[in-house]
């Protein structure tokens, strides 16, 4: 997609949730997306919010109050991938995954069946998970639908989508809570300017002339002290805070 990096900048720029939710929609409906639902997995106490199946969605209204009425969240094969597979993926990957677990009884491969069906009737015949997990456990993830089924899964696409979701979750949250600005060290900032532009740990190492093995030792405090669990979380939230720009990836 062209405009990645003009998406990215909006989301992280807008002035409110709901605006951060419009953006990223706008964003991914570039990709054939038509509805977007991000979900809180877990309880969130670092936002003092409970679980909830869509946070923050333009889910189909009937469907969600059917989907609820079912309890279909229970035994949703998306639900259940976000809480197993830590990347993002197509839905029927999840769905083949749970109908063919020898755990899951007869007749809850039945509902799960049914209820892909239903949802195809309500125009959200496919899409993609993507889930979050933050430093702290709190599991959360956003689901993408379609009115069709995807036929070519492409997953350069599917990074792009996941990148956009990153920048969406992280920018959402931080209306809900008041981040504290963390002290980088002039070395971790560096760490993160080369992430951003795509490098890897062997790639930052001989940029910054150390060992891969101090690389890694600066990514373990970057994540402790934003409060993250991986690369494109902490990068995210790096350039939300200001603490390195977007632009040729400068330190602040």
């Amino acid at each position: 997609m062209s405009d990645l990096g003009t998406h990215v900048e909006g989301i992280l720029n807008a002035g409110s949730s709901e605006e951060a939710f419009q953006k990223f929609f706008a964003a991914v409906q570039g990709y054939g997306y038509n509805n977007a639902c991000f979900t809180l997995i877990t309880d969130h106490p670092s936002i003092d919010q409970s679980a909830m199946h869509g946070f923050t969605t333009n889910y189909p209204e009937d469907w969600m109050k059917f989907y609820g009425e079912e309890g279909y969240f229970d035994i949703d094969p998306v639900v259940y991938f976000l809480t197993k597979k830590w990347a993002p993926f197509y839905w029927d990957e999840a769905t083949r995954t749970k109908v063919a677990d020898e755990g899951v009884a007869p007749l809850v491969r039945d509902r799960v069946v049914t209820m892909m069906h239903l949802a195809a009737d309500a125009g959200l015949a496919d899409g993609v998970g993507i889930p979050f997990v933050s430093r702290s456990g709190e599991v959360s993830g956003i689901g993408l639908s379609r009115a069709e089924p995807i036929k070519d899964q492409n997953y350069s696409e599917l990074a792009e989508l996941n990148l956009l979701a990153t920048v969406f979750q992280e920018r959402f949250l931080s209306f809900h809570k008041n981040d504290a600005i963390p002290i980088l060290t002039g070395r971790e900032r560096e760490v993160l300017c080369w992430a951003v532009e795509g490098k890897t740990d062997l790639e930052i190492s001989d940029q910054l002339a150390v060992s891969e093995a101090a690389v890694r030792f600066h990514w373990s405090n970057i994540f402790k002290k934003l409060e993250v669990s991986n690369r494109m979380m902490a990068t995210t939230k790096a350039m939300r805070l200001n603490l390195i720009s977007l632009q040729r990836s400068t330190v602040l």
